[in-house]
Formats: C-alpha cells, sequence, structure tokens
C-alpha cells in the first residue's frame, strides 16, 4: 500500500488544500459528493476507451484530473498549496505535479495532517465523542490478528450487507406494525363508542362506577354482568336462581379423559 498526495477540488467549488488517498481502499458506498482530483496516472488506451491507474507522485505517469467519491479521501493536510485557476493545459499540470512533489521531498516524515479541533476550531461536543470512539475502536482492531487477513475486506463487505439487512427487517416489521394498528383503529373507535353509551366511560374516556366493575370482573362476560347488577336484576330473584344464572356464565373446559 502506498500513498498519493495531491491538490483536489470538490464539487469543482469548494477547494480542498492536500489530501491523502489511500489507493487500495474502495469503498462500496455511494457518495453524494465527488472530489475533482489531480494526481500522476497511468493511461492506457484500448480502443476508444481509456483506463486509469493512480501512481505515486515520484513514479512515472501523466498529470491527469479524475474524479473520485469523497469516501475515497482519508485524510486532508493543513498544507495550502495554491493552483492556477485554469489546469486544462498540460504545462499547467506538470507544473502542479512539480510543486507537490517539492512538497512531498520537503515532508519526508509525512504529511501534516489537518486537526479539525486546533485549525478549524470545530469545537463541538459530538464531534470529540466521535472521534474518541473511533480511535478506541481502531485501537481495539490492532489488537487482533485479523487484521492481516486478506479476507477482512470480503467480510467486512458481508457484515455491511447484514446491517443493510436487518435496517430492512426493522423498517418492514416497523411498517407491518403501523398497518396493524391503522387495521385496528376503526374497530377502537366502535368499541369505545359503545363504552360511553352504555355509561362505561365520560366522553373525555375517563372511567366510570361502571367501568371500573366490569374491570374486576375476569371469568365471564363482563359487559353483561355489569349490566346485570346496575339493573337490579339479582335483588327480586332467590340464592338458588342467582346461582343457576351466574352458572350460565361459567364456561368449563375440557378436562382429559372425558369425552
Amino acid at each position: 500500500m502506498f500513498e498519493s498526495f495531491f491538490f483536489s477540488k470538490i464539487c469543482s467549488s469548494l477547494e480542498v488544500e492536500i489530501a491523502k488517498l489511500t489507493l487500495d481502499n474502495k469503498s462500496t458506498e455511494d457518495s453524494k459528493y465527488t472530489v475533482d482530483v489531480l494526481t500522476k496516472c497511468l493511461v492506457k488506451e484500448e480502443g476508444s476507451k481509456k483506463s486509469f491507474k493512480i501512481v505515486h507522485l515520484k513514479g512515472e505517469g501523466d498529470p491527469v484530473i479524475i474524479s473520485l467519491p469523497l469516501s475515497q479521501i482519508d485524510n486532508l493536510s493543513v498544507i495550502r498549496v495554491y493552483m492556477p485557476k485554469d489546469l486544462v493545459p498540460l504545462e499547467a499540470r506538470e507544473h502542479m505535479l512539480k510543486i507537490l512533489s517539492e512538497v512531498y521531498s520537503r515532508f519526508g516524515n509525512g504529511i501534516p495532517l489537518l486537526d479539525p479541533e486546533e485549525d478549524m476550531k470545530v469545537n463541538v461536543s459530538s464531534y470529540r465523542k466521535a472521534v474518541r470512539r473511533i480511535e478506541k475502536l481502531e485501537g481495539l482492531f490492532d489488537k487482533y490478528d485479523f487484521r492481516n487477513s486478506p479476507l477482512i475486506k470480503q467480510n467486512l463487505q458481508v457484515l455491511h450487507h447484514k446491517k443493510e439487512l436487518m435496517a430492512k427487517i426493522k423498517s418492514i416489521k416497523k411498517s407491518m406494525r403501523s398497518s396493524t394498528a391503522l387495521a385496528f383503529k376503526d374497530e377502537l373507535k366502535a368499541r369505545k363508542r359503545v363504552l360511553r353509551r352504555l355509561g362505561y366511560i365520560t366522553s373525555e374516556d375517563v372511567v366510570k362506577t361502571k367501568g371500573k366493575v366490569a374491570c374486576e370482573i375476569t371469568s365471564a362476560d363482563e359487559l353483561t354482568l355489569t349490566e346485570l347488577m346496575f339493573s337490579g336484576a339479582f335483588k327480586e330473584i332467590s340464592i338458588e336462581e342467582m346461582v343457576a344464572l351466574l352458572s350460565c356464565f361459567c364456561v368449563a373446559g375440557e378436562t382429559s379423559g372425558c369425552s
């Protein structure tokens, strides 16, 4: 793995100073932004098509401006390099690459990177928490041997695909619950309307005395028994008749061995 340092433009409007691109990092994520990059490439012509391969600044190649997704940018440098307004002429691109090569040679120990907190004054607690979490996860990742596995990229792609499927499943379940709630919404309104007419709840859905009594009955038809109690049906009958009447509301389940 090697790195190429170059000047780039984001969306042909926002200038980014010197960026570091990890060439073997081919992200599959869709990006909403692209970066126009001036770098050195080996150009191969195959009929009417051209293929580009990015090479190191000190290698052999031609100065080419290519477009990359923003996800391919690994880091930004604090060094600022001015470029001409027009990079279409070959001479202008070659001159720019010479400047970048000189910058790269001058900082042999490593290009100084841009620190969002110190250089850009990004003082947001959520950003600091995210950075600390990333550093912690990277530290944990370096402790395991599988980080050097040749299948690490393939496994990460499978993991990302699994997470996408889980997110889709969660979204589908949520939509199913919403559909079920809508299906029972009309039935709930009808039931509440009946309870209001019978005097179990008020117009503001506050439980009244009849409703509280019905809530205490769990072994039979709550509404029917409550209506019998509040209508005085049990006052003028004997105990035997009361027992016979109440037995009509008790349903005995099937027992084993009985036909």
